[in-house]
């Protein structure tokens, strides 16, 4: 039969795995979240970006962007 001690033993190591795999798997999931946000955000501001460098190419000074 075991004792307490190695019985509690066992058992925290068994945690220290899961909560790597755990940790391991948010950071996976959270990267693909901001990733696929990023993508996003940058074609959909694709049309806005190629319209004030077609502007600033042909000479226009007048800013249509407002600024804060």
């Amino acid at each position: 039969m075991r004792d307490y001690t190695e019985t509690r033993r066992d058992w925290t190591h068994q945690r220290c795995i899961g909560r790597g795999t755990i940790i391991i798997a948010f950071a996976i999931i959270f990267g693909g979240v901001v990733l696929a946000l990023a993508i996003a955000f940058g074609l959909g501001g694709r049309d806005i970006a190629k319209e004030y460098l077609e502007k600033k190419l042909k000479g226009e000074k007048r800013d249509d962007i407002e600024h804060l």
